[in-house]
């Protein structure tokens, strides 16, 4: 049983991006998925969320499995890292070290017969 924060929302797939850190080149691996949030009229609009996953869980297939799920809805456990910067606050998403990608689209599914 996961304790914390779960994401639920329809892969968008995986990406690494690549940058400069203070030590040198920083490759990060990331999940993107869409949230569908109320947009106050009575409708819905799409948001991206930007998951990071740790080299570990990059290096076992996490990024592979993720693109093989494009547009299912799935649940991954995340911790969050809140932070402030000059422009300033936000907030980081990170795959939990022990999570996996968990696809919920039947239960999706089900739910909107009801």
């Amino acid at each position: 049983m996961h304790q914390g924060v779960l994401i639920r929302g329809r892969m968008l797939g995986s990406r690494q991006q690549n940058t400069q850190g203070r030590n040198g080149p920083i490759t990060r691996h990331e999940i993107g998925i869409a949230v569908s949030r109320s947009n106050g009229f009575g409708g819905f609009q799409e948001e991206q969320i930007v998951i990071r996953v740790p080299n570990a869980l990059a290096q076992a297939g996490i990024p592979l499995q993720a693109n093989s799920m494009i547009d299912k809805v799935v649940e991954i456990p995340v911790w969050l890292e809140a932070w402030s910067g000059q422009r300033g606050a936000n907030v980081t998403y990170h795959m939990s070290n022990d999570a996996a990608l968990r696809d919920v689209t039947s239960l999706s599914h089900e739910k909107n017969k009801v």
